[in-house]
């Protein structure tokens, strides 16, 4: 028979790979077999991935059906009516195909979900937004924190702000396209006030609609309506979601948090509601959870009620779209919403998402993300104090979780190294990880630490415990113990400040508090006895502890030199220049050598070394990238340090996995 099944390009084990391979074996086009598929229970097979699957077919499973198939749908006949038969068949195939689509669209082979890289590259931003059609992205620069918007085609960009190149605070933040996408709505950030503006995309109509006094991380979404949301952090720590006029700039709160943070804020695609994700706790931990609230102000609905964290992604014609680790690894969930409501049960549509930023979905409902591909890790050297040699090359500290470690400390015998893991694996939310690493032997302990965040430690002279800054609902300065990870805040932020630099004298801990994102920061004491908290130093940016303990190093800036500074700890002393030069970029770690005689700092990618008794800098033989946070072994043997850039990230689009958002 000349309509059997023939031979066709097949696999080693005889199986067909792809539709177009169990087609030309059937002699039939693609667009039949999958019809047979779906009509006729054709054999297929699928192999399951995260973009969807691929088909393979078994040919001998094919000839059973075929043998099956034949006699009912393909009677023999005589040669006169076979050739008025195969038109009229035609025929009414065509029209049977004309109706199916007309009636059953549904029933549509839809296009494979594609995951496809956009960009990637140091300015690929975590506060980007992607327009309606999806053809332009915004973000903040990296160098200069003007407002940039991205042609992802040509990959054309334009600067929109332009923000003056050595001024201290200012800087693009959280922003939101217009429904046409002829506009960006954009935070920009002014230090002790927040600003809300517009732009066009051309750069034209650069308009600030209000002002805020207002601190830390905010929220925008533009609504189909065309008013602006927006979420702000009040120094009082109070979150309000306001509903601003694009066009007076008059403004209606519609929603106030009460103390809790809205992370991200989504319109429906009707835009008669928003969703947003804030940290609440649960059962004693704080936890990120999706809110549903009316746009025109009421109360805000929980999306769904169980005790993992999830993390608002977007919102479609079909639903809400989260992310949740609830099955042991980051997937992306799909939750149907009616009226502000949750409409069944949440379906996984993405398996193995891992930790992404969302940045929109598009109204052709593709999901714009991006993902850290930063590589940092914390390594030791050793260096020869004397001649200034590197005695052995450097080496990773960390073993665990390989590029991804920062701010290694060591204690003050020397014997063990601590540091701190940015990334974690999935389930460990919300603890923050500290690892231990003794010296010698390099046995490392893993920690779990009730913060979300656990951005940097200093061990105190005792060895049992660190002072570590972090984040658990709010910024933290706290003290951890060594042995069991159990936490103790000393501060709280109330919303307006953030901590950093901390180390730990035997009496009291001197920390640098940051106003908003205005750096430098104040260097601060805080006694432990007595709980009295001082300003020392008004501008201060990285410190350090003699080996003595009875002075501080220091790094600072003004808006045309930068500085390294000295300063006795004797309540009497007046900060001493070590060197100064005019300003080209930030002097980002400063150390005591073993001596206390000379201060390290690091600067460009290299280590550089200056006499108390003064002279000129001598480089030193240590670079790497970006290198910063440098800690000397008191023994004097070894130096740690971080290495590595956390500005790069890529810019990914999956599409045809999604409804049409219908906006």
């Amino acid at each position: 028979m000349s309509d059997m099944p023939s031979g066709a390009p097949r696999t080693r084990d005889g199986r067909l790979e792809t539709w177009k391979e169990i087609a030309a074996y059937l002699k039939r086009d693609v667009r039949t077999v999958q019809r047979w598929e779906k009509t006729e229970s054709l054999p297929v097979h699928r192999h399951q991935h995260a973009r969807g699957s691929t088909v393979y077919a078994i040919p001998h499973e094919l000839n059973a059906w075929w043998e099956g198939r034949r006699p009912g749908f393909e009677q023999p006949g005589e040669p006169g009516r076979r050739k008025w038969a195969v038109p009229v068949a035609a025929g009414c195939c065509l029209a049977a195909l004309a109706a199916l689509i007309l009636v059953w669209r549904p029933f549509q082979i839809a296009p494979e979900p594609e995951l496809r890289r956009l960009w990637t590259g140091p300015d690929v931003d975590h506060f980007g937004a992607v327009s309606r059609d999806g053809r332009y992205l915004s973000y903040a620069s990296k160098e200069s924190a003007d407002l940039m918007l991205r042609d992802l085609a040509s990959g054309r960009e334009r600067r929109l702000t332009h923000k003056p190149a050595k001024a201290q605070v200012g800087g693009a933040g959280a922003m939101s396209f217009s429904p046409d996408g002829r506009s960006i709505a954009f935070v920009w950030d002014e230090g002790t006030l927040t600003s809300l503006r517009t732009i066009q995309v051309n750069g034209a109509e650069d308009r600030t609609l209000a002002r805020f006094d207002a601190v830390g991380r905010a929220a925008l979404s533009w609504s189909p309506a065309g008013t602006i949301l927006a979420a702000f952090r009040r120094p009082g720590g109070t979150t309000r979601v306001l509903s601003v006029d694009p066009r007076t700039g008059s403004q209606e709160e519609v929603l106030d948090t009460r103390g809790r943070e809205a992370w991200r804020l989504e319109h429906s695609p009707d835009g008669g509601y928003f969703a947003y994700d804030e940290l609440r706790p649960i059962h004693g931990v704080h936890r990120r959870q999706i809110y549903v609230a009316p746009a025109s102000g009421g109360e805000a609905i929980r999306l769904v009620d169980h005790g993992d964290n999830d993390s608002l992604l977007g919102w479609t014609q079909d639903g809400i779209l989260f992310a949740c680790a609830r099955t042991g690894e980051i997937d992306a969930w799909l939750a149907p919403v009616s009226a502000g409501k949750l409409a069944g049960e949440p379906r996984l549509v993405l398996k193995g998402l891992g930790e992404v930023t969302p940045v929109g979905v598009s109204a052709s409902g593709d999901f714009h993300f991006v993902r850290r591909t930063a590589m940092m890790d914390v390594y030791t050297a050793s260096l020869h104090w004397d001649s200034g040699g590197l005695l052995q090359a450097p080496e990773r500290a960390g073993m665990r979780y390989g590029g991804s470690h920062v701010s290694p400390d060591w204690s003050h015998d020397g014997s063990s190294l601590a540091y701190v893991p940015i990334r974690r694996p999935p389930g460990s939310w919300p603890f923050a990880k500290l690892m231990i690493r003794s010296y010698p032997g390099g046995v490392e302990r893993e920690l779990e630490v009730p913060l979300e965040v656990l951005e940097m430690v200093r061990w105190c002279p005792d060895g049992r415990t660190l002072i570590g800054v972090g984040f658990a609902a709010r910024n933290r300065l706290v003290r951890i113990d060594a042995g069991s990870g159990a936490m103790q805040t000393l501060l709280e932020s109330p919303g307006a400040h953030s901590f950093h630099e901390p180390i730990c004298t035997a009496s009291e801990v001197l920390y640098k508090r940051r106003d908003g994102f205005k750096e430098p920061g104040a260097l601060r004491s805080l006694d432990l006895a007595s709980g009295a908290d001082r300003e020392i130093l008004p501008s201060v940016y990285r410190v350090a502890l003699s080996p003595d303990r009875r002075m501080i190093a220091y790094s600072t800036f003004d808006e045309h030199r930068e500085y390294v500074r000295t300063l006795h700890l004797d309540g009497r002393s007046r900060p001493r220049d070590l060197f100064g030069e005019p300003r080209a970029g930030r002097i980002v770690s400063v150390a005591f050598d073993p001596s206390g005689k000379s201060v390290l700092f690091a600067k460009g990618d290299r280590l550089w070394k200056v006499s108390l008794s003064g002279g000129e800098p001598q480089p030193w033989p240590l670079t790497a990238e970006a290198l910063r946070d440098v800690r000397v072994h008191p023994g004097g043997k070894l130096v740690a340090f971080t290495s590595g850039s956390s500005a790069k990230g890529e810019l990914w689009v999956w599409r045809n996995a999604l409804p049409k958002s219908g906006v």
